[in-house]
């Protein structure tokens, strides 16, 4: 599978979620969770462009999709990474933040 992304990444959630996609032993798989997780894949994809920011409905239901790798926060914050430059490492145990 390969994601279309625009040349210019539009925010902090758009970039971890493709980087969490890619990274994923089945990206096609991946990416269809986090489309079922808010509804549609089709809005995986304007979230991807920067056309659609989630509420925090949809963004908890990512950072849950995702294992808080991408977290409803980051869909607000500019960054000046490429695609293909990692995100930085963060604490993964959301599952664990939001039961406590």
């Amino acid at each position: 599978m390969k994601l279309h992304l625009r040349a210019r990444v539009p925010n902090e959630g758009a970039h971890r979620l493709a980087w969490w996609i890619e990274q994923q032993p089945d990206a096609a798989a991946a990416y269809e969770v986090v489309g079922a997780s808010i509804g549609t894949v089709a809005h995986v994809d304007r979230l991807l462009d920067g056309d659609l920011a989630p509420g925090i409905a949809w963004g908890l239901a990512i950072a849950d999709a995702t294992g808080g790798a991408v977290r409803p926060n980051d869909w607000y914050r500019a960054t000046d990474l490429w695609w293909f430059t990692a995100p930085a490492d963060r604490d993964h145990r959301w599952a664990a933040r939001i039961a406590a």
